[in-house]
């Protein structure tokens, strides 16, 4: 099989139909906006502004980590002046979701300290016992599906 049919079959086995079809995505974002109260174009930029600022400051430590770029003062401060647009995004997101940034801090501590109720272990990470499995269902508030 040739590149463009491996990319072709790839496409057409794994993307849905907003995926392929412009008229089925903003259909898709139609009812997202309707479901978001009016948030789908915040939610569609503050999700790709997110990715994208994470995306300078993963580039920024790899080249410090990875391609001997010196830690300088001129570094620091441009992680930092990415760090403040990640917070921007994030903070737009809140706003889509119609939170803040303090929900989002309580959920994630009682997130990691189910995870991790005697601190970090390898294996503790690999059981994410608050993650649902496959085949489990949520009853009376247990996050494990025992």
């Amino acid at each position: 099989m040739n590149d463009r049919d491996y990319v072709r079959e790839t496409v057409e086995r794994n993307c849905s139909g907003s995926g392929k079809n412009l008229d089925l995505l903003i259909e898709d974002l139609r009812k997202l906006d309707e479901a978001s109260e009016g948030n789908a174009a915040t939610l569609l930029l503050a999700g790709l502004g997110l990715a994208g600022e994470a995306g300078e400051v993963t580039d920024l430590i790899k080249k410090l980590v990875f391609h001997g770029k010196p830690f300088t003062e001129e570094i620091r401060d441009k992680l930092i002046k990415e760090l403040g647009d990640v917070m921007w995004y994030s903070g737009a997101l809140c706003m889509a979701l119609n939170t803040g940034l303090g929900e989002v801090k309580t959920l994630n501590h009682n997130k990691l300290m189910q995870r991790f109720p005697k601190g970090f272990t390898p294996e503790a990470a690999e059981a994410r016992v608050d993650v649902l499995q496959p085949n489990t269902r949520l009853e009376d508030g247990n996050l494990n599906g025992a």
